[in-house]
Order: structure tokens, then sequence, then C-alpha cells
């Protein structure tokens, strides 16, 4: 896969309390511009911690739980790498279908 190509996983079925890691490989970064959830409420962490980000609707520090539903069309910008990766987690109470838009942006 080369820089500038479209990395994505639209239909990944995720079971409650489970989470959708979004993790490029080793010395690879993306820019994720895009979480799809089914249904909410998910929460969004960074690497392997278990706190939520906080990335709001509009750009405030609000809680990913309560805003994660409208990222699937709405534009974001998050770069990760293979050290500093996310998780989305399912606490819908039921398995739901998670994904995900990204750019590779570095090799």
């Amino acid at each position: 896969m080369a820089v500038d190509d479209v990395v994505s996983i639209t239909d990944t079925q995720v079971a409650n309390g489970a989470d959708l890691t979004i993790r490029p490989a080793s010395g690879d970064e993306w820019e994720v511009t895009g979480i799809v959830c089914e249904d909410s409420p998910f929460s969004l962490r960074a690497s392997a911690d278990t706190g939520s980000i906080g990335v709001g609707k509009y750009g405030g520090n609000t809680s990913g739980t309560a805003n994660v539903p409208l990222f699937g069309i709405r534009p974001i910008a998050l770069f990760i790498t293979y050290d500093d990766y996310l998780t989305v987690n399912n606490a819908v109470g039921a398995t739901v279908n998670v994904g995900f838009y990204a750019i590779k942006t570095k090799e």
C-alpha cells in the first residue's frame, strides 16, 4: 500500500463490550477521516487506554461516547501509528457494525 492510498473497513461486527482496533502496520501512519458506527453508545480510546477521547461534534472537548455515531460522514482528522492507535469500544448492548476510513500518510 502506498502513501495517499485509502484504508477502510466499513462493515465489521463488534460484540457488546468488545473493541475494533484501528492500527496501521509498524512504521506506517494513517490519518483517520471517519468512524462509522451503527448505533450508540460508543467510545474512542487512545491505544490501550480505557478512558474516552474527547472529540466533540464541533471540535469541542466533549464526550466521545455521545458523539461517535455522528462521525460516519463528518470530517475528522486523527493521526495514528502502530504505537499510538485507536480503539472503538462498543457499549450498545448488542453486536453492531463498526468501521473507519483513513488515508495512509507515511511508510
